[in-house]
């Protein structure tokens, strides 16, 4: 069985906010899931926080940060995981389900649609690389406010299970199991936090020269999109 953690950074709505909205993955096996939870043991016990690691996390470039990148490096080196980002920028992105669609729906749904399409483009970019396994994945999210009926709907259109027939299914492996989170995944979710942080520097070209050296071990992409255009809309 494959972990993926997934957390957000940004927000989805075309007027205000933030100019970007973005995604951090980590994938881990099941069998090497320990790994994450002696890593943050250890981060804990260095700093005594046996809580949320909010606090010591919450600026990018901190030392402990960088810390935890260089040791999710190693762990990425030894393939124990693999992360990976993928992210827009509202000005150049083609604004589906943000300034348009295709097809009539409710502008209160536009969000909702935006982010599964963009969650589909994200985990099609990851399982599109050789070295990531393509087996029974379980994905695990960090979006509290999704229904049990909107986690039901996201679970079948990553599963090319749509409304509307597709032309061919979705570049993906078998979603086992689509998790919202709670404690027995709150470790690879804390680290998908940190690496949904990195992407937003990416997003806002914030990443220095220096600072970039800690994170190349992260498959990072923009996401352009379709443009109206392309639909004859």
């Amino acid at each position: 069985m494959n972990f993926i953690f997934i957390d957000e950074t940004g927000d989805v709505g075309k007027e205000g906010g933030t100019r970007y909205f973005g995604y951090g993955l980590l994938h881990v096996k099941d069998d090497n899931y320990f790994v994450i939870r002696q890593l943050l043991s250890q981060i804990r016990w260095l700093h005594g926080v046996f809580g949320d690691l909010s606090r010591i996390t919450s600026k990018t470039d901190n030392n402990t940060v960088k810390g935890i990148l260089r040791a999710l490096a190693s762990l990425s080196e030894k393939n124990h995981i693999i992360c990976t980002g993928l992210y827009i920028n509202k000005s150049s992105y083609g604004g589906r389900y943000l300034e348009w669609s295709e097809s009539a729906i409710p502008q209160k749904l536009m969000t909702y649609r935006l982010r599964n399409y963009l969650l589909r483009h994200l985990l099609e970019f990851h399982f599109g690389h050789e070295d990531v396994p393509k087996t029974a994945t379980d994905i695990i999210l960090d979006r509290v406010e999704l229904s049990e009926s909107q986690r039901i709907e996201t679970f079948n259109y990553l599963n090319s299970r749509t409304v509307r027939p597709l032309e061919k299914p979705f570049a993906l492996p078998e979603i086992t199991h689509l998790t919202i989170a709670d404690n027995e995944y709150i470790c690879g979710l804390e680290l998908a936090h940190i690496l949904a942080d990195v992407v937003k520097k990416k997003a806002e070209a914030k990443l220095s020269v220096e600072y970039s050296k800690f994170v190349e071990f992260i498959r990072m992409k923009e996401f352009i999109g379709h443009k109206k255009e392309d639909f004859g809309l």
